[in-house]
């Protein structure tokens, strides 16, 4: 049978995904397995408040949510810092952990001039540590060790047309999908009853469309107004996920997002200079209370208060500051993010004005090749559980 302190550790964890992960009731999100698959695993949503922006070309997990959402042309590694679950709770054994891995493809397609493809690759760990396992008596019996994870693929296309003019002068079309892999190990080997626990496995898709256009630029190019939408599915799926019992099955957390954002940008002719950007989004899980599924388009009529929003300032393409805020009732209990995040993107722009730089052979290479990026963000919540939580990124890109 399950050890105290592990049945304590899952339930504890279950709950607080339920208040702080869903727009949808308590009882409708209980009838869900799997719930770590709606953590945001991106430093830069999270500096946003959750909020994941189809305006956020750079970041590397943007596309989890949202398949096919950001392609940018180039190879992308990044890397999740051990995000420690619940600080304030004192878990000492509980982290999450993401890897991201991208690569966009250039297509030559007679009559088409921009035309790009993308794949994504993600590996998610939700770590619920050691905890010893014991018998009815309090025995020791050995040591379970729980945790879920998740390989993801993405795959994406994207559409790209510009015209010689000042309004609605560029439009880009993305459509994606997506391929989850879910191995959640809980209690593997615990006797229930006359049976032995096994770790529940399933396969769900997800899909994903978005847009962006700039819709107005000034004449000399150095001001520009960006509008973006996207939409997608998550984690659909008919298989079940069960540990013993297939007659205690649990469906996956199959879900509605969509988001909106603009952001304005101020240039010198090639010299980024600042960039203000506001998004914001919602997302919903499609269960009922009895468990089953409800239609997509029932989320667009949903009821409730605005899940995430979040905003953006960068200057010179090298710093990003991010605040935001998401939870049902933002506008009184929400929980607050903060972030920043530093590239080495924007200084090839400024290479012309540092001439140290380029007569540094390998520097200047480095520099106009590769981006380099690291972003952090943290979550501060009124008396919640996720106070204190931290998120950090490093990764590097090339080929852009």
């Amino acid at each position: 049978m399950f050890s105290l302190k592990q049945s304590l550790n899952i339930a504890i964890t279950a709950l607080l995904f339920i208040v702080a992960y869903s727009t949808a009731s308590a009882t409708t999100v209980s009838q869900a397995a799997v719930l770590f698959l709606r953590i945001s695993p991106s430093t830069v949503a999270n500096g946003m408040g959750q909020t994941y922006s189809p305006l956020s070309f750079s970041d590397s997990f943007q596309n989890y949510f949202f398949p096919g959402s950001s392609i940018e042309h180039g190879v992308s590694l990044t890397n999740g810092f051990k995000v420690d679950w619940l600080p304030s709770w004192g878990f000492d054994d509980l982290y999450y952990d993401m890897e991201a891995y991208q690569v966009g493809l250039p297509m030559n397609c007679p009559g088409v001039n921009s035309l790009l493809f993308s794949f994504s690759f993600y590996s998610i760990l939700f770590d619920m540590g050691a905890q010893p396992w014991t018998d009815e008596n309090g025995n020791t019996m050995g040591t379970i060790e729980s945790w879920d994870r998740a390989r993801a693929l993405r795959f994406g296309i994207s559409w790209r047309e510009q015209w010689q003019r000042n309004w609605l002068n560029q439009t880009t079309l993305n459509a994606g999908w997506g391929l989850d892999f879910v191995y959640s190990n809980l209690a593997t080997g615990v006797q229930v009853g006359s049976q032995v626990a096994h770790a529940g496995q399933a396969t769900c898709w997800d899909w994903g469309l978005s847009a962006t256009s700039r819709i107005l630029q000034s004449s000399d190019g150095n001001v520009s107004l960006d509008l973006g939408m996207q939409v997608a599915e998550n984690f659909i799926s008919n298989q079940d996920i069960y540990y013993v019992d297939v007659a205690h099955a649990d469906p996956l957390p199959r879900t509605a997002s969509w988001s909106l954002a603009c952001a304005v940008e101020w240039r010198l002719d090639t010299l980024p200079l600042g960039r203000v950007h506001i998004a914001w989004g919602r997302d919903i899980i499609l269960l009922d209370e009895n468990g089953d599924y409800k239609p997509f388009l029932s989320s667009i009529t949903n009821g409730g208060d605005v899940s995430h929003i979040g905003r953006e300032f960068t200057v010179a393409d090298i710093i990003t500051w991010r605040t935001g805020i998401f939870d049902e009732d933002w506008r009184n209990s929400g929980i607050t993010t903060r972030g920043w995040g530093v590239q080495t993107l924007g200084i090839r722009s400024y290479l012309d004005y540092l001439p140290e730089l380029q007569q540094n052979r390998y520097l200047n290479l480095f520099l106009t090749r590769f981006n380099l990026f690291y972003n952090y963000s943290s979550w501060d919540g009124k008396h919640h559980a996720f106070s204190g939580t931290v998120y950090q990124e490093i990764g590097i890109s090339f080929g852009q």
